[in-house]
């Protein structure tokens, strides 16, 4: 029979994950739940995510045309090396990400202004706090919204930050 205690480590493969019109190409282990993978994704495609949770933006994973469910490892739900996955965003949660990083943008080109020694009105971090304040997120599921919080939040205290001259 077989020996009791954990076998030989499995070998890392390859998997190509198309998340909203971006390819990936990861390289990861058969018994990693698509969980995991969803937030290895969403590491790869960058954009300041927290690195914990961010996984639940992710709507649904597909592999040969059938769901994945997030508590099965890659190689339960038959995904082999080199295999195709796709990823699609939350409908709801994608538009708020989208201006999360335009808001994003704009308080670093604020800060980036500031670091030069530029003046940075109070007006101007007003109306970047007044657009953080009205991303909708009502129609973003938990635990995805709870991200989302938290990203709103990041950003607003950034705001604050600059307006007190500590950033």
């Amino acid at each position: 029979g077989r020996p009791f205690g954990p076998g030989p480590m499995a070998e890392p493969m390859t998997v190509c994950v198309v998340a909203d019109g971006q390819r990936l190409e990861l390289t990861v282990a058969p018994t990693l739940t698509v969980r995991d993978l969803k937030q290895q994704v969403i590491a790869a495609a960058g954009g300041g995510l927290p690195s914990d949770g961010a996984w639940a933006l992710l709507d649904r994973a597909i592999h040969r045309g059938k769901k994945l469910h997030d508590d099965s490892t890659l190689e339960g739900a038959g995904v082999h090396h080199r295999d195709k996955l796709m990823v699609s965003t939350l409908p709801h949660a994608k538009e708020a990400m989208r201006q999360l990083s335009t808001c994003r943008a704009r308080r670093e080109a604020l800060a980036d202004r500031a670091g030069r020694g530029e003046a940075v009105h109070e007006e101007e971090l007003t109306r970047e706090m007044l657009t953080l304040d009205s991303i909708d997120l009502g129609g973003v599921p938990d635990p995805a919204q709870g991200v989302l919080r938290e990203l709103r939040k990041q950003e607003l205290r950034a705001l604050e930050l600059m307006g007190s001259g500590q950033a």
